[in-house]
């Protein structure tokens, strides 16, 4: 009515405010003489909200239980607002994401209807029924997918029979005890039983710069493999560029940089072929891993000057930068604190015993000492 329409003019005035959110509940409420569906409701309200606020700053309601003696009653309420949100990510915000953004995550992930894979409606409600309303949801309107773990970093190099197709390097070969540990295979074993969804293969020493064998694990598992490939110093500019677009085919999505593969004193930012890798990888969105095996402090100044050549690239220095829990370890991971300054620059907490020192698992000084800040 007109004094609804003079209210509604006020409430969108707080969109300017980016802390203030807006519940879409309760419709019966304010609908006067618009019946359920409440078309009425959706073009002088929702859509108006919509593009004021976004999706981000909506969330659904249904005011349980004053709703169960109106028409559509609860289920009908959900659906309704669901049905109103067009566009998928829209739908995941209002129904949703915007209140666990809020509030927290509830249970395992599914809001209230189902998994993702429509493996078991929670609410009595067929797969069929949902899918026929909301196909690009796997037929669940309030689906919120639940959090994937991914393992960042880890490598897998050829067992014993597999080196007969995929040779090691010259001196690659794997020490006895892991010899056959770090197969496909293997490592497909343990993230099943550790509950790990996904990992991104860093292409292994053993291999050299043949990344076929982590290539071919991709290939064999696109849904759970992505690679890091291992660059090459001693190419030129123009075969380097070629290198990561290639691999970038075979579904590998980043690059390493390993400073120990220069000669002694030379510096990745002083080598037109890593600058020109940083720039084609900005524009590739890949990622340029670092690897400060002996400590951050001797590369610190070469990441940085990396960082202001090719500022539009991401950087992850891994390992924790190799902070050792030491004096030299204490200083560097100053340094390691100091790149904070930089948004592209991100660090993988990972191979937490290359830095233990005398801290047993579970590694709670890490934890303390550098995890923590």
């Amino acid at each position: 009515d007109q004094k609804g329409d003079e209210n509604f003019e006020d409430l969108l005035s707080l969109s300017r405010h980016a802390n203030v959110y807006i519940k879409i509940s309760a419709l019966f409420r304010i609908a006067n003489e618009d019946p359920f569906p409440y078309e009425d409701i959706r073009k002088n309200r929702f859509l108006p909200l919509l593009e004021k606020f976004g999706a981000s700053r909506l969330m659904f309601g249904t005011d349980f239980p004053f709703v169960i003696e109106k028409e559509g009653g609860y289920t009908g309420t959900v659906d309704l607002i669901g049905s109103w949100a067009t566009d998928g990510g829209d739908r995941k915000a209002l129904l949703g994401g915007t209140a666990e953004n809020l509030f927290g995550e509830w249970g395992d992930g599914c809001c209230i209807a189902m998994t993702a894979s429509c493996n078991a409606c929670k609410v009595g409600r067929s797969k069929d029924e949902y899918c026929a309303k909301f196909p690009s949801y796997f037929g669940c309107p309030v689906v919120t997918e639940p959090a994937r773990v991914i393992d960042s970093h880890l490598h897998i190099w050829a067992n014993d029979v597999e080196s007969e197709m995929y040779p090691y390097k010259t001196g690659g070969d794997p020490t006895a005890s892991l010899a056959n540990a770090a197969s496909t295979d293997r490592i497909l074993a343990n993230m099943t039983s550790a509950g790990v969804d996904g990992a991104l293969i860093v292409q292994p020493s053993n291999h050299g710069f043949d990344h076929s064998y982590v290539a071919a694990a991709i290939a064999a598992h696109p849904s759970v493999f992505k690679g890091m490939l291992l660059h090459d110093p001693s190419r030129g500019t123009a075969d380097a560029v070629s290198d990561v677009e290639r691999l970038l085919d075979d579904g590998f999505v980043g690059v390493r940089f390993n400073p120990y593969l220069w000669a002694e004193g030379a510096l990745m930012s002083d080598d037109p072929a890593a600058v020109a890798v940083c720039r084609r990888c900005a524009e590739l969105r890949m990622p340029v891993g670092i690897m400060c095996f002996k400590g951050l402090n001797l590369h610190l100044e070469d990441i940085e000057q990396l960082i202001n050549k090719s500022p539009e690239t991401t950087f992850i220095i891994d390992h924790l930068g190799f902070t050792s829990l030491d004096q030299k370890g204490d200083e560097n991971f100053e340094d390691l604190l100091s790149l904070s300054r930089h948004a592209n620059v991100y660090i993988k907490i990972s191979a937490l015993f290359r830095i233990a020192n005398e801290d047993p698992f579970p590694y709670e000084d890490i934890r303390k000492n550098r995890f923590l800040p």
